[in-house]
Formats: structure tokens, sequence, C-alpha cells
């Protein structure tokens, strides 16, 4: 079954690994069968009964991985009340994003920490990073960077926080600067869901998980159901769109904040960031 909070990999990996779990922990529980079967007065065969102990103990030992590596890709699914108090901070703050090459000098290691270093006066949010092993559309967790004043240049490292050993390096020019966008209006007044239609039917993949972002506020069980019984993930994205023409902007908001928590490398290449 599917969870209801948000996980970083797709549904069939989530129902692969419960399955793998259910199996891990039937087989412990056969194992411990027999082992109390052999540890009887009848059988009395105590070795046989302390191997099989053991192995079910291995077993559980298994499922728990699984459960453990299924939390650490289990993040927490904000309100849209909240997404949109962060939309509404970042209009009056508005930042930089600065494109810079992704070149290390060595390969990154899950669950491994970093930490930003830098001569000039920065202030780093937060302190420190863990790479996690996420989804591909994913976007890892960043840092946000301040500096009052980018007119001479800023240089600043990635430094792996065990070993101090910086794997990457970055040299911000003050032309690099472009400034983000992070509403869904655009400068021509035009939704950005109805500027890139076509971009956003033909390269969407995670439609169901924007379906259960619309389900309610937007969308009907119908109108879901109707979706979902396309084959592919284009003709799902165009049966959606039929929709959108009777949307106010309101809707359009929401389908928008659902692109960008399911596809935001794809949002922001189509805002041009």
């Amino acid at each position: 079954m599917e969870s209801q909070a948000w996980w970083n990999f797709c549904v069939d990996c989530e129902a692969a690994a419960i399955l793998m779990e259910n199996l891990e922990l039937y087989i412990g529980y056969v194992y411990l069968s027999m082992s109390y079967y052999f540890d009887s007065h009848e059988v009395a065969s105590r070795p046989t009964a302390q191997f099989l102990k053991k192995q079910s103990h291995e077993q559980g030992e298994h499922a728990e991985k699984f459960l453990k590596y299924q939390n650490k890709q289990l993040c927490c699914k904000p309100s849209r009340s909240q997404s949109r108090a962060v939309d509404d901070y970042e209009k009056k703050c508005p930042s930089r994003l600065v494109s810079t090459s992704l070149q290390t000098h060595k390969p990154l290691t899950f669950d491994s920490r970093y930490v930003v270093s830098s001569q000039a006066n920065i202030e780093v949010t937060p302190k420190e990073l863990e790479f996690c092993n996420i989804q591909a559309e994913c976007l890892q967790s960043y840092m946000e960077i301040y500096t009052k004043d980018i007119q001479g240049g800023l240089e600043f490292s990635l430094v792996e926080k065990i070993n101090k050993e910086p794997i990457w390096e970055a040299h911000v020019r003050p032309e690099d600067a472009t400034l983000s966008v992070s509403s869904a209006q655009t400068q021509t007044d035009e939704h950005f869901v109805n500027q890139h239609r076509e971009q956003l039917i033909q390269r969407v993949m995670a439609v169901d998980g924007i379906l259960d972002s619309l389900s309610g506020p937007v969308l009907n069980l119908d109108q879901i159901q109707s979706i979902r019984a396309e084959r592919s993930s284009v003709e799902k994205m165009r049966k959606l769109y039929e929709l959108v023409p009777k949307w106010d902007n309101d809707c359009k908001d929401r389908l928008y904040q659902a692109l960008k928590e399911k596809h935001r490398p794809l949002v922001e290449e189509l805002e041009g960031l």
C-alpha cells in the first residue's frame, strides 16, 4: 500500500521494499517455528534448534534494514499554506540563482555531510548538508548563501565534514548572477501552466503524484480516475489539460506548486533559471 507521506522513490520501489520486508519476516517466522520444533522433547536436536533460531534473528535484521532504508527516503509533506508562505517570502526577498560547474574532485558519498567554506564574509543556512540517495528528478537539499557584496566576486568550496577535504570549488562573478523567478505568473501575464502547455504534456512523468496533490480542491475522484485510466504519462497530461480552461488562477497555482514539488528541475528550466 502506498504511504500517505511523500517518498523520494517511486511507488513501485516502495511496494517492492514492503514485499521484501514481508518475505524476510515470514521466513524468520518459519525458521523460528522450526527451531522450536527441533527443541521439543520429541525431537531434542538442540544444535539444529539453535542454528534455526539464529537464522530467524538474521531474517528479522534483514527486514529492519529495509525499514531503515525506507525511513531514510521519507520526507515530510508541507501543507499548501506552508508552500504558499514560502513563495510569498521569496517574492519579498528575491534571491539570485547562480549556475556553476557540477564537476567534483571525487565522487560524493551517500549519507556523508558537507559544509561550505569561504574566505569571504558569508552566512550559510543550514550549516551543513547530508548527501542523500534520491530519485534523479528530485533535487538534493541545498544551502542558501547570503553576502552583502558580490561586486568583487565570491569564491567558496564544498568541504567534507569529517575529512575536511574540499571536493568542489566555485568562483562566482557579479555577471554570473541571474535574478530568480518564484512566481507562476510570468511577465507576459500568461500563467506558467498555460505558457508551457506543450512542454509539460511531453515531459512530466510523475502524473500520479501530481493528481494526488490536486485531489479534493481541484480534481474530484471521477476526474482523477478518468485521467489515470490513460495509458501513458503524455496521454494523462493531455487529459488533465482538457480541464485547465475551466480553472481559475488558484487552481492553476495549485498545479504549478505540484509541478514544482514533483519536477522542480523541469520547472526551473522552463522558467529560465
